[in-house]
């Protein structure tokens, strides 16, 4: 049978001359998984520094995968990048994370992957993210299938934000993670994606009084569908429940009784460090207080994971208490 998911890494330090062919080993064993591992599912392809052009229609030997993650791939024109992408022919989830790439004239040619209902993008090059706006979400055709959408925002960019949620009436999903004190420009409405069941939103580098202020007006931005709320802070528990933010604690506990989010029924609070249940629940009971006696409110740490995501963009010197997440090379 085989394992149903594999990472494949390249040198993160390699200074690689973009001739071919380049790591041709590396490439070699990447086309003998799908004979040697035919129940594969999800593909992760990190620290490439450039794609051998007559391996990328091979992809189509993939012929289970679907889940694709590629991180930090670099010296590539787009062209490459979208013809890899499409040459899985079961790929339903993209994840695109740190990488760089020229953008070609002939944009109108490359197909699109009109599959991919869960896509996940961490680009802080402004241009790239463009690029993946308009190969996926062009004006010229119907409204996208995505269903659910990973954002992370650097900058204050309302209209790019806009423009998705538009273009993805049926996501039933939502991650933000805003980057930097320019990208704290607060929740984008979502009032008209009807189908939004879930909502995970995250500041970095934000003021805590402010972020908790933006999260009050949750009722004015939300759709009536809401069900799921997830709220990770990039600070320790004591900080961000101190004494002298009890009344913007107030403020959405109040935010959470309003009847324009009447069926939310979990709202989860994640922190970067470990605390004892009783804390959690003496805290809750006096801080919020309402939304404590309705049962909604539960908490936790971030994963290992999305603390070396987060690491990337932030450094606080806080412990990692999470178990490490395996990989096969």
């Amino acid at each position: 049978m085989g394992p149903e998911e594999v990472a494949v890494e390249g040198d993160k330090a390699a200074n690689v001359t973009p001739t071919y062919p380049p790591l041709q080993w590396l490439y070699d064993a990447i086309l003998r998984l799908p004979k040697r591992l035919p129940n594969l599912q999800t593909l992760e392809l990190g620290d490439l520094p450039i794609l051998h052009p007559t391996s990328i229609p091979l992809c189509s030997l993939f012929r289970h995968v679907k889940t694709l993650s590629l991180r930090r791939l670099t010296n590539q024109s787009f062209v490459e990048i979208a013809q890899l992408i499409n040459g899985f022919p079961q790929l339903r989830s993209l994840q695109l994370n740190d990488c760089e790439w020229s953008w070609p004239s002939q944009q109108h040619q490359i197909r699109r992957a009109a599959s991919i209902t869960d896509f996940q993008v961490d680009l802080s090059n402004e241009d790239c993210r463009d690029t993946v706006i308009r190969w996926l979400f062009p004006e010229s055709v119907p409204a996208s299938s995505v269903t659910t959408l990973e954002w992370w925002v650097y900058q204050v960019l309302s209209d790019e934000l806009d423009y998705l949620l538009q273009r993805c009436p049926a996501l039933q999903k939502i991650s933000l993670t805003m980057v930097g004190p320019e990208a704290t420009c607060g929740l984008p409405s979502l009032s008209n994606n009807s189908a939004l069941r879930e909502l995970e939103y995250m500041e970095n580098g934000s003021d805590i009084p402010d972020f908790l202020r933006r999260l009050s007006q949750l009722p004015s931005v939300a759709p009536p569908s809401l069900s799921t709320i997830r709220i990770t802070f990039y600070e320790q528990f004591s900080s961000v429940f101190a004494p002298r933010h009890e009344p913007e604690w107030t403020a959405i506990d109040d935010a959470l009784k309003d009847p324009r989010l009447s069926k939310v029924e979990k709202v989860r609070l994640r922190f970067w460090d470990v605390v004892d249940p009783n804390q959690f629940d003496s805290t809750f009971l006096s801080m919020l207080p309402s939304s404590h006696e309705r049962g909604i409110l539960s908490h936790g740490a971030p994963n290992r994971e999305f603390k070396d995501r987060s690491l990337a963009h932030s450094q606080p010197s806080l412990p990692d208490t999470s178990p490490d997440k395996p990989e096969i090379a």
